[in-house]
């Protein structure tokens, strides 16, 4: 946690000014979207096993296995 606030106020710093602004900005996006995801699907994991049931949008994936 304490390492994600570090690189987040490094990201924000680097992005307020100089030339590499725009790549440094790209990097962060590249690196929060796939975190997001993993978030998201330890949550979705976690309802389906606590609740004992499938989300509702996930039950082609649950049927194809």
């Amino acid at each position: 946690m304490t390492r994600a606030i570090a690189l987040a106020a490094l990201a924000t710093t680097l992005t307020a000014c100089g030339t590499s602004a725009r790549y440094i900005a790209a990097i962060a996006r590249d690196v929060d979207q796939p975190t997001q995801a993993i978030a998201l699907a330890i949550a979705r994991l976690q309802l389906t096993v606590v609740h004992g049931s499938v989300p509702a949008d996930s039950v082609p994936v649950w049927d194809a296995v």
